[in-house]
């Protein structure tokens, strides 16, 4: 329940007090923002704990408003770059967060949705009225009551707005924030820090325990690489919307693909100074290579060996037309040395993107 209590003081001012009260038995968290009194919301309010005083209004005449999570505990947000829509723990009362999708960064009250915004507005109408009206006392409006009455059948109440589960929900490595985002990928809202590693790391995971409960690995190592390609076209993209470059090359790091080490390995090198073989011993880049080039005669040549992989591989113990096969320890061994790579380009995006 939302509350205005007003009072009129010996001098005949006129002066409101706001509260938030819940009693439903399930998970709530309460954030606050400052909004001018027309309802556009301008800052947001730093709850501190008992006989904690609020940070002061970016402007004078502020109203607080408090806004309640959703029956999980969490809060819905909109990014105003590209429109993206996720839920959080409470990133929102935060001085920084991130949007998952495009990665823009701004305060807490810039990321709130339309339907929380039309909800701040309201909460200022009720409050301009209540100290516009000669009546003292309390106004209390129950979220409730509203939530309730908000059917699919029918129009949603003014005051009702609802948050809606995304797909992917994960904790951040990096701060351990809640995030809830639609597709796999994305920044954690509260430090700013991708997933692309860490949503790798779970596909690699799975891998190495099936690996336990099958006979033949080719298509094992086929799924390694594919899950590695997959990241690193989320890591192309990301490069190509955030850093400043010219429309040819930002066209080609839209579309990068990444089967080819060698030649990506250059390219991440000469241009964003991102080290894909850092801590690599000569015998382990040999090796990898090998196997993403081996991915290739799976996937396209049926497992037969052509003249393209002896050439490119240096590879001298099969030969042009024989069927080749994979062991379970060159494919657990080829998995390890993917994990390090996405290691080292995590690294190396942060060090351009870096964390708060």
């Amino acid at each position: 329940k939302f509350t205005v209590e007003i009072e009129t003081s010996m001098d005949g001012n006129r002066r409101y007090q706001l509260g938030f009260v819940h009693d439903r038995p399930t998970p709530a968290t309460i954030v606050a923002f400052y909004a001018l009194p027309q309802g556009i919301p301008v800052g947001v309010v730093k709850l501190g704990g008992i006989g904690q005083s609020f940070n002061p209004p970016p402007f004078p005449n502020c109203f607080t408003i408090f806004v309640s999570s959703d029956v999980k505990g969490k809060f819905g947000h909109e990014c105003p770059e590209c429109k993206g829509y996720w839920r959080s723990g409470g990133a929102t009362a935060l001085k920084l967060m991130t949007c998952p999708y495009c990665g823009v960064r701004g305060e807490g009250y810039q990321f709130i949705t339309k339907g929380q915004r039309i909800y701040i507005e309201r909460c200022c109408n009720a409050i301009n009225e209540a100290l516009d009206s000669l009546k003292e006392g309390k106004l209390s409006i129950s979220m409730d009551d509203i939530a309730d009455a908000a059917g699919k059948d029918c129009e949603k109440p003014p005051f009702y707005y609802a948050e809606e589960s995304q797909q992917n929900q994960f904790n951040c490595k990096g701060c351990d924030g809640f995030n809830d985002i639609l597709g796999k990928f994305g920044y954690c809202s509260r430090c700013g820090k991708h997933n692309f590693h860490d949503e790798l790391m779970k596909e690699l995971d799975r891998l190495k325990t099936s690996l336990s409960s099958i006979d033949k690995f080719e298509n094992s190592l086929r799924d390694a690489v594919a899950v590695f390609d997959s990241v690193g076209r989320c890591f192309s993209k990301q490069l190509a919307s955030r850093v400043p470059m010219t429309e040819r090359r930002e066209k080609e790091w839209q579309k990068k693909i990444f089967h080819g080490l060698n030649s990506i390995e250059d390219q991440l090198s000469s241009q964003f100074d991102i080290s894909l073989f850092k801590n690599f011993q000569d015998d382990e880049k040999r090796f990898i290579r090998k196997m993403f080039l081996r991915r290739h005669v799976y996937e396209h040549n049926g497992g037969i060996v052509d003249e393209r992989y002896i050439s490119e591989s240096g590879d001298d113990t099969v030969r042009i037309g024989q069927l080749i096969y994979e062991s379970k320890e060159n494919v657990l061994k080829a998995i390890n040395l993917i994990e390090r790579l996405s290691f080292n380009l995590d690294a190396g995006f942060h060090s351009i993107f870096k964390t708060y």
